[in-house]
C-alpha cells in the first residue's frame, strides 16, 4: 500500500506504525525531521512554467533519465513489491502538491499502483487497500529492477565488489 500523508493526517497513528516493520516512512517535502528524505523534488521555479500535463511529462523524464532520481523512486517501489506499506510525508502547499500529484501519477501509470491521500486522521481508518501492481506494472518493475541492479553495481568499484563478495563468502551468507 502506498500512502501520501500530511503530518497532521498521520499524527495519531505515527508512533504505533513506526514500531511496525511493515511500514516504511519517507519524507518527500514535509517539514518533519528524523524521517529519511525522498529526494524527488525539483526546483520550484520550474513548476509555474508548466501546465499539469507538461509538468508531469517533465517530471517523468527527470526521474527516468536521472540515475539518482531513479534510485530514489526505487526506495518507494521495491518495498511495496516486497509487501511493505510505504507512507510518504508531504507538505500541502501548491508547489508541493504539484510534485506529489505528479509522483502519484507516475507510479500509477508505470506500475499500476493506486496511492491514497491522507490529510485527516479519519482518512487512514477508511482505507480499504485494493491496490497492486498491474501486469504491465510488473513488466516495468522487472525492467526497473534490472536497471536498479546495474546502477548499484556501477556505483561500486571492482575492488569494492570483490571485497564484498569475499566478506559474504567468509561469513557464510
Amino acid at each position: 500500500m502506498l500512502i501520501f500523508a500530511t503530518a497532521q493526517g498521520m499524527q495519531p497513528y505515527f508512533s504505533a506504525l513506526k514500531m511496525n516493520d511493515d511500514y516504511i516512512f519517507l519524507n518527500l517535502n514535509s517539514l518533519l525531521e528524523g524521517i529519511p528524505r525522498l529526494n524527488l523534488t525539483v526546483d520550484k521555479e520550474n513548476i509555474p512554467r508548466y501546465d499539469s500535463k507538461d509538468f508531469d511529462m517533465m517530471y517523468y523524464t527527470y526521474i527516468m533519465n536521472n540515475k539518482l532520481a531513479f534510485m530514489e523512486l526505487m526506495k518507494v517501489i521495491i518495498p511495496i513489491y516486497e509487501g511493505k506499506n510505504v507512507i510518504i510525508f508531504v507538505n500541502s502547499n501548491i508547489e508541493n502538491n504539484t510534485i506529489s500529484e505528479s509522483l502519484q501519477k507516475l507510479i500509477q501509470q508505470r506500475y499500476g499502483l493506486i496511492s491514497y491521500n491522507i490529510s485527516d486522521p479519519d482518512d487512514f481508518n477508511s482505507i480499504i487497500d485494493k491496490s497492486g501492481f498491474s501486469i504491465q506494472g510488473l513488466y516495468n518493475l522487472d525492467i526497473d529492477k534490472d536497471r536498479y541492479s546495474n546502477v548499484m553495481v556501477e556505483s561500486y568499484s571492482t575492488e569494492e565488489l570483490l571485497r564484498m563478495q569475499e566478506q559474504m563468502n567468509t561469513s557464510g551468507i
